[in-house]
């Protein structure tokens, strides 16, 4: 390892090392996390064709009775190159030489003239075709994958867009600054700009010359009378701090305590949403008053050269 190499990685340390000290301080006076923790929070069912979202303007993707999957038709058959039409009620697919022939309430497909029995039926709701996803997708020569964890069906390629892979925005730091004025910590250590990403752009890849850090889902958990935030990602264990706008980053510690190993070899880690160690930091006395529409960003300690910043974490 040459010199310029040994001194970035020593700068990378530091950085990861201030943050995580920051983390720590929030953890010091723990707000309540049950022992619901670790029961996750069932984030809305999404489907990813080569690591990205697909999105339904309308109606949204379901579980039927059988539990099958089952998508609106039109949006991923074009995702995937094909031409949607109907016939009455049978929906017709096609993309080069394939055929395929659904009728609504019914478990016959044709593929190609070949006539095969399926364990579920397309359906009419609120105007829209739904159809069994992953027999389309395969049909239509798509590999599919059911994740159970973030309630995801891959098709594709499982391949996740880093960050500047993704439909982000990146500013100069100086614009962002202001969030920073009273922070105990050197959260900007090392960073040169800032990142701008949103829930669409889930999941994505924080990554440079020594970590990568995937987040599949970020999520706010009602608990009887307070919130929790569960996140699973894979790769190192960070801290997150949340950005209000009054200049002091609320710094929040991803104990192990509350972090669930899944079987895919992702995690699941619960974040407190209000925590007493703001009263303790900052001296924030309505700290049990904090509400997610205050909660302008959510940052990640990942020590990147860039800043990134979750806008709007918890919008409806």
């Amino acid at each position: 390892m040459n010199m310029t190499m040994r001194m970035a990685n020593k700068m990378k340390m530091a950085k990861v090392l201030v943050l995580s000290v920051v983390a720590a301080m929030a953890f010091v006076s723990v707000a309540r996390v049950s022992a619901s923790s670790s029961n996750h929070n069932h984030p809305d069912l999404a489907v990813l064709l080569n690591g990205r979202k697909i999105e339904f303007p309308d109606e949204k993707p379901q579980v039927d009775s059988s539990s099958r999957v089952l998508i609106p038709v039109r949006f991923v058959s074009e995702a995937l190159g094909a031409k949607v039409g109907f016939e009455g009620k049978t929906v017709i697919i096609t993309q080069g030489a394939k055929n395929v022939r659904l009728t609504i309430g019914s478990n016959a497909a044709l593929v190609n003239g070949e006539r095969l029995v399926l364990d579920t039926k397309a359906v009419a709701v609120n105007g829209r075709t739904l159809v069994p996803l992953r027999f389309v997708s395969e049909a239509l020569g798509q590999k599919v994958r059911w994740d159970a964890v973030s309630r995801w069906v891959w098709i594709g390629e499982e391949k996740v867009p880093s960050l500047q892979e993704s439909d982000v925005k990146v500013y100069p730091l100086d614009g962002f600054r202001k969030y920073f004025t009273k922070a105990k910590g050197e959260y900007l250590y090392g960073a040169k700009d800032v990142t701008i990403f949103t829930q669409k752009n889930f999941p994505i890849r924080f990554e440079d010359d020594f970590d990568n850090v995937t987040i599949y889902s970020v999520t706010l958990v009602p608990v009887k009378d307070y919130f929790e935030v569960q996140m699973n990602y894979s790769g190192k264990h960070f801290g997150i701090y949340y950005l209000t706008g009054d200049g002091i980053p609320r710094a929040r510690f991803n104990s192990a305590k509350y972090r669930v190993n899944n079987p895919d070899g992702t995690f699941t880690a619960t974040f407190m949403f209000r925590s007493g160690s703001d009263l303790d930091s900052y001296g924030i006395k309505n700290w049990k008053d904090m509400k997610p529409e205050d909660i302008k960003y959510v940052g990640f300690s990942v020590g990147l050269e860039t800043l990134p910043l979750l806008e709007k974490p918890f919008a409806n």
